[in-house]
């Protein structure tokens, strides 16, 4: 059986992007910090990433 709660969440964010679920500056940072880990191949183990809810 499916949580209608979580089904209609995941409805709303699928296909969205760091700029459409986050606040421009943070989304900015998450995008710099993946961008980082592609180029480089280093794991950031110590990056905490706080998710804001609406």
């Amino acid at each position: 059986m499916t949580n209608p709660i979580l089904e209609k969440f995941y409805q709303e964010i699928v296909g969205q992007g760091d700029f459409e679920l986050s606040p421009k500056p943070l989304a900015r940072k998450f995008r710099d910090d993946d961008q980082r880990v592609l180029e480089t191949g280093e794991e950031m183990p110590q990056m905490v990433e706080l998710f804001l809810s609406r």
